[in-house]
């Protein structure tokens, strides 16, 4: 069960409120604004789902992706990032990249919403080593799939060295 805070967050269009959860990503990596998550979380609509993963685009850039596809051009390193549980693709010399969308991930407990992720940029698929990834849907392959070719912008702040080497 995700663990959600008393921090309200917005109200969606359909009326449901949404509250951020205990330890959530986009706090840390500090890369969406309350402002701008306020705003998108009155732009949407819930609809009485369980989960709900929507990408919100707007008609101008609101900021840049930190998750850019990448060739075999690129330099690219595993690392552990801090409070997560495996390895991620970080591509090094490259900048973030402008971007028009925001999205947000939101799970359903009582009458209430919780955001359990929020990041600029589009849909991506869950990391393959993620302990909620079903493995009879083909969602592992498709994160495989999606993570063979797409990487987060390399960010020394965001690495855990205790578990990471890097050569």
């Amino acid at each position: 069960m995700v663990k959600a805070t008393s921090k309200l967050l917005g109200i969606t269009r359909d009326g449901y409120y949404v509250y951020d959860r205990e330890g959530s990503y986009f706090q840390k990596d500090g890369y969406v604004s309350p402002k701008l998550l306020k705003q998108s979380i009155s732009k949407i609509f819930l609809n009485e789902r369980n989960f709900r993963r929507i990408t919100y685009r707007y008609p101008q850039v609101i900021g840049k992706t930190k998750c850019v596809s990448v060739t075999k051009d690129d330099t690219i390193v595993m690392v552990y990032r801090k409070g997560r549980d495996g390895q991620t693709p970080m591509v090094k010399f490259r900048n973030p990249e402008a971007c028009q969308q925001i999205t947000m991930l939101f799970l359903k407990q009582g009458n209430n919403y919780t955001l359990i992720t929020a990041f600029l940029g589009t849909e991506y698929e869950i990391e393959p080593w993620d302990k909620s990834i079903s493995h009879d849907d083909g969602a592992l392959a498709r994160s495989k799939k999606f993570w063979s070719n797409h990487a987060i912008i390399y960010n020394e702040d965001e690495i855990d060295f205790s578990r990471t080497t890097l050569t």
